[in-house]
């Protein structure tokens, strides 16, 4: 039998905000009169309807775009709303609901407390119930040995294609991803081309990037560089990130278009703008080397950092470098040898350079000829 009505989540506290925030909202003229009743009822009653905790998420997010410096705790008590809604939900037996505790409790997001046992559990009964998303993020996390998962491609595949069989359109995308550059499967420029095209007609922004991609390194089509940017350009022009970096890189190259570096540079803003990971990261190289722009180290440095922030691992070795030299920043060792050890991971020849002078002399660690001598004989055997 399911239940309606759950007991409320909120402490005393809580609930007498929640009173006192939807009597501020009535004298200030502010908010609906149901989304004020919302407010008044959590706080008042001992018990909530359920449907009425997930409407009180949206007027508490309301209320604070209103009341700006209430911001703070109505996050906190929209936090808990948010998660006695999915918790009474799921104890219904609701599939949706299932996925999305699941994903918040992974990744700690809606102010939610991360729980990976308790996100894998929800997570893979969710995908064994054939919810399309949660079979995506059990691929995921297969591949990327999230939630305490091995890594294992395999298992990430065969989930992949059955997200993708489900109608999961980011899993349709990721397996396009995976067709055309062979990651994890055995490349397929026609599958990718067809996934891309399907996904293109179905009016999803990413298939679209795709396809012109495959258009623009002729992938399981003919090449046509032309066609690849106006379709390029329009995605930009709806503001979609990829695009935008890529439309500046055409722009900046003169491919499929007349070369434009004011144009080029305009694409990349808006890019980074859009919180795109791999714009700040080219605007650093730009500024760091002076490539058609005034030579600017302080500002490759700030570029730099925010491509990192946005997990582009291929800033650590700029950042790492820039610490070690103080280029653009105060020199500091410790968070050189940080930055380079993370390049270094990645396989990043240059930073095993600045990492074997680390240990060499000292900088931002102890002095380590052994791991000195390794790095640098790893960098002679690289470079010939």
């Amino acid at each position: 039998m399911q239940t309606e009505k759950v007991k409320s989540p909120f402490d005393k506290s809580q609930r007498s905000r929640l009173l006192s925030w939807s009597k501020l909202a009535k004298e200030k003229g502010e908010l609906r009169p149901f989304d004020r009743k919302v407010l008044y009822e959590a706080g008042h009653y001992d018990f909530v309807f359920i449907g009425r905790l997930f409407r009180l998420t949206k007027t508490l997010s309301a209320l604070s775009e209103t009341f700006p410096h209430l911001s703070d705790d109505t996050a906190e008590i929209e936090s808990a709303a948010y998660r006695c809604f999915l918790e009474a939900k799921v104890l219904n037996g609701d599939l949706e609901a299932e996925y999305l505790l699941a994903d918040a409790l992974c990744y700690g997001s809606h102010g939610l407390e991360e729980n990976e046992d308790r996100a894998l559990e929800l997570m893979s009964n969710a995908a064994e119930r054939g919810h399309p998303d949660a079979l995506f993020s059990m691929s995921e996390w297969y591949y990327y040995g999230f939630c305490g998962l091995d890594e294992d491609e395999a298992v990430a595949t065969d989930l992949l294609k059955k997200a993708a069989e489900g109608g999961s359109i980011k899993a349709k995308c990721r397996l396009a991803k995976w067709q055309l550059y062979g990651i994890a499967i055995e490349e397929d420029h026609d599958a990718g081309f067809a996934t891309c095209s399907q996904l293109a007609n179905e009016g999803v922004d990413e298939g679209k990037f795709y396809l012109a991609r495959c258009h623009l390194d002729g992938l399981g089509t003919e090449t046509n560089q032309e066609l690849a940017f106006e379709m390029l350009l329009e995605l930009s022009e709806n503001g979609f990130a990829m695009a935008q970096t890529l439309t500046g890189s055409l722009y900046f190259d003169g491919e499929g278009t007349e070369q434009s570096v004011e144009e080029a540079l305009k694409c990349w803003e808006e890019a980074t703008k859009a919180g795109d990971p791999t714009a700040p990261y080219v605007m650093g190289l730009k500024y760091w080397v002076g490539d058609c722009v005034e030579q600017n180290d302080d500002l490759a440095h700030t570029y730099f950092q925010l491509a990192y922030e946005r997990d582009n691992p291929d800033a650590a070795y700029p950042l790492g470098r820039n610490f070690c030299l103080g280029e653009g920043c105060e020199t500091d060792f410790e968070s050189a040898y940080l930055y380079l050890l993370e390049a270094d991971e990645y396989g990043d020849v240059e930073a095993k350079f600045y990492l074997a002078r680390c240990y060499y002399f000292g900088l931002g660690r102890d002095m380590n000829n052994i791991e000195a001598v390794q790095h640098f004989e790893a960098v002679d055997q690289s470079s010939v």
